[in-house]
């Protein structure tokens, strides 16, 4: 079954692989109206043929199991759907299965355990998406993409969590579509009788521009010996 939920993926990865290069990120004005209404339908398309293989994975799973696991090759999309018990609650289930980009904390379990009654239990339905399905739009976005479904079973019910107490965590993976910049220099100890403009002068600046919802890190790499660095990094925003 889940063979099958697999290839459904991977056919689907493949669709959206097959996208003209030169309409990424190009101004939706340079786009006619009629290719703008076509890249609008299979993204649509896309998503709902996510959202039904989602629903389809979540039937197969049974409460108590371990989470199940379907990808496309090359992890290009990953879907987990699992469902607690009273032995297996989600919290200890998202806890053993580190790989599940998202996490639910002791407190909102318990309070999302107050809103149901004795049998019921909790269903999770995670998906990840390493490629953006709208790439044809404008975007700024530099990473996975993250759906999450959280509902209440009850029998043969099904009801839609629609208000958390606390926000659920989850984890997204940058891009690291962008490559180092080295920067080298000579600093060496001040004198602390220097004035205090003499001082501003010799200290050495760097500044960095960060584009918006972007991660910068900074690594210092010192030659073989026992030497120190003193550093202040401030934000401006």
């Amino acid at each position: 079954m889940f063979l099958f939920h697999r290839v459904i993926l991977t056919c689907l990865q493949a669709g959206l692989m097959c996208k003209d290069p030169g309409t990424e990120n190009v101004p939706p004005d340079d786009f006619t109206l009629k290719l703008l209404n076509e890249l609008r339908r299979v993204s649509i398309f896309t998503e709902e043929i996510i959202e039904l293989t989602k629903k389809a994975v979540s039937y197969v799973q049974t409460s108590g199991q371990p989470p199940s696991k379907v990808a496309s090759k090359g992890d290009k999309i990953v879907m987990w759907a699992m469902e607690d018990e009273d032995s297996y609650p989600m919290n200890d289930v998202l806890t053993q299965n580190t790989d599940i980009p998202v996490n639910i904390s002791s407190f909102l379990f318990r309070s999302l355990q107050k809103q149901g009654t004795l049998e019921t239990n909790l269903a999770l339905l995670v998906t990840r998406l390493t490629d953006n399905i709208y790439w044809w739009r404008t975007s700024d976005i530099r990473s996975d993409f993250i759906s999450i479904s959280l509902n209440q079973h009850f029998q043969h019910k099904i009801n839609a969590v629609t208000e958390l107490t606390t926000p659920l965590d989850f984890k997204v993976k940058l891009n690291k579509d962008v490559e180092s910049v080295t920067v080298t220099g000579i600093t060496t100890q001040l004198d602390p009788n220097m004035t205090e403009l003499d001082l501003e002068l010799t200290l050495n600046i760097h500044r960095i521009d960060c584009p918006s919802r972007s991660l910068t890190s900074i690594k210092f790499n010192f030659p073989p010996t026992n030497a120190s660095l003193r550093a202040s990094i401030f934000s401006y925003t």
